[in-house]
């Protein structure tokens, strides 16, 4: 059994890592140092046409237990008969049992249920700072990026930023991994939406056998939940990778700023099962298949077990509908060459007896590098198994709780590599095969030392590299408003003629309406890049000889590149999406507005306490022809006036009429989540909820706004937690957070105030002395009695003298070095 395919650690406040990173532990597979499996469980894959009455024959007389059939919609289109999950009893060894279905005409194969585990520039925080060297270049012989954002051994994702390659939500990957945290600032809005149905209406609408997955599914629990709290950092950190949102001045970036992320999450907290993984990736590649997702790749980062037939059949029916499989080599440090490791070591023009061979090898195992270009110290390799290196130490990514962590591993260079795929396939409009993309990836690879020999490419991950030396034209969008200006990109090394000047080419752009093609200039992104890029300016109205390419809603614009025999197309919407179904559902200090759409756009809730004052506005995460956008920070038997909007991919406009609620009369107790982010509320709704007391919550990160003293004023009580921030802009109590509680007491209020550092942030000696009842504190004592004491002449706390003291035999109150 491997671990998932990373280490971690933390950030601290200034967002260096908080200690050393400490790769994850492994253990021995199973008890005998084998391939770690589900106890007792085996998988048999039935020949097609097989019976139940076939099915019962076979198992007779063993004492199996059926504990699962399945035959995926991908296995019936695949022409598979039905897979069985049995459990082995009355005293049969599971070696025994094996044995024994292999013997039978009408099983195909049978085996184990193996145990996985996880083994433009951009302005957001940790790239301009230095952390996500992954994504720098070197910066020769032209700079990409701000001023400390280079690498020679980074993944070069920066320079295709530069020309305005940033990616595409019409380009499609799926995460086959843990959970990922779905409403996480940096992801939600690459978070895939399902067109094909309908949110939360209990209806299974595209068909596919699993009801309201509008963002993925979970294979674990068998729900649409794709993210359960406590768990899911693994994949929601892949995620980050592959496509955190780029030019949001916040968090990371992924290799992508645009791509839609599909969950599918078969790990959970003891790992995933062969099952579980097949099952995943014949979700996928039904997607595909029988509804037109435009899925290029899938990631996966993890690892164990052993050769699965079942699995290596997943992996070739996924190949065969174009559908890359990047996976970890692992980090064991062994030769995968002499040691497989899958499901890395799995090659698709290899065919099984159920499965004929693909024609390409559709699967990509990645290594690790260190940010000095150095194989990472746990990275697997292999001078035949394993395709290219890639970052994978200290990086630095997106996990739950909206926060973010370094982890390191075969893990974190994987999604790398899978956001590379997504780029490159965005940059030719999607139009590309999946061996194409593979050639792209690998032919590019930069030569690197401690890769020679190591790998199949012997070196590391160029994303750029990758997009140049490819042909394709693209128009920057797949729809356009018909005012709107579109952008090309043209990428042609043989139209790069100079090496000291930026050269130029002409491409030809025409429409339904204007058939008499325009000739457009496109100048070299830089000298010697191969690419080059230019606008056209959109004009509604009939054709006319000028510079304008005139269009009308429902043309078709094309592109052409006549010397490559290079085209590209998209179409004109110049009509708003109309909307219907606006609902409400108000809560106490919140609602969720509702509505649905004609066609996909993204939402947008404008509210105030006036019709004519909407002044405030909360806008959806994704887009979808339904959306439930939740508003909060409102103040109780309050009427809120409110309007919905709604703009689609060309950049129409829709708005509502004004519509009206009103909110719920208060609860005897506010609870004010004042954490940061972070997820102690858990402890207080539990407390509360065992003393079966009702309440209000008001989280201050959601709902984008404090409570004031007029708020707090509509509760008996008041319950306010601030976590264990200490060092942030808003950590602690602010000023208008002390004002507010001030106001609150002097009305005869009643407050509870929890949080580690309250007296260490910000408060003021006034609110310390007369509402806290604190004269003076030690705030940040390391060795020794951390003190309170009380103010001379109050009546509660005169006198008081509280210490807390660290024992004897612990060095300090503050655990400052590594974990242990």
């Amino acid at each position: 059994m491997r671990k998932r395919n990373s280490r971690r650690s933390r950030l601290s406040q200034n967002g260096s890592p908080a200690a050393p990173e400490v790769l994850e532990t492994r253990v021995l597979l199973a008890g005998k140092g084998g391939p770690e499996f589900v106890a007792g469980e085996l998988l048999v894959q039935y020949n097609a046409g097989t019976t139940t009455a076939g099915r019962n024959a076979a198992r007779a007389g063993m004492g199996l237990q059926v504990a699962e059939t399945i035959q995926t919609k991908s296995m019936q289109t695949a022409g598979f008969g039905v897979m069985e999950r049995v459990r082995v009893g009355n005293g049969m060894t599971m070696e025994a049992a094996m044995a024994r279905l292999k013997a039978n005409a009408r099983v195909k194969f049978v085996e184990p249920n193996y145990i996985y585990k996880p083994s433009a520039v951009s302005d957001d925080t940790y790239y301009t700072n230095g952390s996500l060297w992954g994504m720098y270049g070197s910066d020769s012989p032209g700079a990409s990026g701000p001023a400390g954002t280079t690498n020679q051994y980074g993944s070069n994702a920066e320079a295709a930023w530069n020309t305005n390659l940033t990616g595409s939500r019409s380009i499609v990957v799926g995460v086959i991994d843990e959970g990922v945290q779905i409403d996480h600032p940096d992801l939600a809005p690459n978070v895939w939406t399902n067109p094909g149905e309908v949110a939360n209406d209990g209806i299974d609408n595209d068909g596919n056998g699993y009801i309201d997955d509008t963002s993925g599914w979970d294979f674990v629990s068998n729900d649409k939940t794709v993210y359960d709290a406590g768990q899911d950092a693994h994949g929601t950190h892949v995620a980050g990778t592959i496509g955190g949102i780029g030019g949001n001045a916040s968090g990371v970036v992924g290799v992508n700023w645009a791509v839609s992320m599909i969950s599918c999450k078969f790990l959970g907290p003891t790992g995933g099962t062969t099952l579980n993984a097949v099952k995943a990736l014949d979700y996928l590649t039904d997607l595909k298949t029988r509804h037109g997702i435009n899925l290029v790749a899938t990631n996966n980062s993890w690892g164990g077990g052993g050769y699965s037939q079942s699995l290596h059949d997943a992996i070739i029916r996924s190949a065969k509908q174009d559908i890359l499989f990047i996976a970890a080599a692992g980090n064991a440090t062994a030769n995968n060459d002499t040691t497989a490791s899958y499901p890395s070591n799995y090659n698709t023009t290899v065919g099984t007896s159920t499965q004929t061979a693909a024609s390409y090898d559709s699967v990509i195992a990645v290594a690790s590098i260190t940010s000095t270009g150095a194989i990472s110290s746990f990275s697997s390799y292999g001078a035949t198994s394993v395709d290219i290196g890639a970052p994978g130490s200290s990086i630095v990514s997106s996990v739950p709780v909206s926060t973010y962590a370094s982890y390191s591993g075969t893990s974190m260079a994987t999604p790398h590599v899978t956001g590379a795929a997504a780029l490159y396939a965005s940059a030719q409009s999607g139009r590309v095969s999946a061996a194409s993309i593979r050639l792209a990836l690998l032919s590019s690879a930069v030569p690197t030392a401690s890769l020679a020999g190591k790998t199949v490419t012997g070196g590391r991950l160029d994303v750029f590299e990758a997009i140049r030396r490819s042909s394709f034209l693209d128009l920057d969008r797949p729809v356009y408003g018909p005012t709107q200006t579109a952008g090309i990109t043209l990428s042609s090394a043989a139209a790069n003629l100079s090496p000291t000047v930026a050269d130029t080419v002409t491409v030809t752009v025409s429409s339904t309406t204007e058939t008499a093609p325009l000739s457009i200039v496109l100048t070299e992104t830089a000298v010697n890049s191969g690419l080059f890029s230019g606008t056209v300016q959109l004009g509604s109205g009939a054709a006319a000889a000028d510079s304008i390419l005139q269009v009308a809603h429902g043309d078709v614009i094309t592109s052409n590149y006549a010397a490559l025999s290079l085209t590209d197309t998209a179409t004109v919407d110049g009509v708003a999406p109309s909307i219907a179904g606006v609902s409400a559902t108000p809560a106490t200090v919140s609602a969720v507005i509702s509505w649905s759409t004609s066609e996909s756009a993204t939402g947008k809730v404008r509210y105030g306490t006036s019709a004519g004052a909407l002044n405030l506005v909360k806008s959806g995460s994704a887009a979808g022809t339904t959306q439930a956008i939740s508003i909060g920070g409102l103040t109780p038997s309050t009427v809120w006036y409110y309007q919905v909007e709604s703009t689609d991919a060309a950049g129409n406009v829709a708005a509502s009429a004004i519509y009206s609620f009103t909110t719920n009369a208060p609860a005897p107790i506010l609870f004010v989540d004042d954490d940061q982010g972070a997820t102690y509320e858990r402890f207080f709704n539990a407390a509360l909820s065992a003393g079966s007391l009702s309440y209000d919550a008001w989280n201050v990160a959601s709902a984008g706004a404090l409570p004031t003293s007029t708020d707090l004023k509509k509760y008996q009580t008041v319950i306010w937690n601030t976590g264990y921030d200490y060092s942030s802009t808003n950590a602690g109590l602010s000023a208008a957070e002390q004002t507010a509680i001030s106001e609150y007491l002097n009305a005869g209020g009643r407050i509870f105030i929890s949080g580690q550092d309250i007296l260490y942030n910000g408060v003021t000696t006034a609110f310390l002395q007369n509402y806290l009842k604190v004269s003076t504190f030690a705030s940040d004592v390391v060795t020794a009695a951390h003190t309170e004491t009380g103010v001379t002449g109050d009546p509660i706390t005169s006198g008081m003298a509280l210490a807390a003291a660290a024992p004897a035999d612990f060095a300090s109150l503050y655990v400052l070095g590594p974990p242990r």
